[in-house]
């Protein structure tokens, strides 16, 4: 389960970004409108928000914008990082 990041994605747009490479190619994700716009609102009314962050993200990773996604991704391990949970790729986090 990836719900708190995707490390290999981010990975790979750093490695494109630092060597002036284009993105690597994501295999899409699908979503509907509804949650797109759903999301958007909720990430509008709170930026602070580390999960929406992540998951504003996803949407930007739907939509292929992966540098788009990367900031947000970025955002939302800064934000989790200041609460002292350390995000794994596994799905799981250790709260200390």
């Amino acid at each position: 389960m990836a719900w708190l990041c995707n490390g290999a994605v981010l990975s790979a747009i750093r490695k494109a970004k630092a060597t002036g490479q284009p993105a690597p190619e994501v295999p899409p994700v699908e979503a509907s409108q509804g949650h797109v716009y759903i999301v958007h609102r909720l990430h509008t009314a709170d930026a602070e928000d580390a999960w929406l962050q992540r998951e504003w993200g996803e949407v930007m990773l739907s939509e292929d914008r992966l540098a788009d996604a990367a900031v947000h991704f970025e955002a939302c391990a800064s934000h989790l990082s200041r609460l002292h949970i350390i995000p794994l790729c596994t799905g799981s986090a250790i709260v200390y």
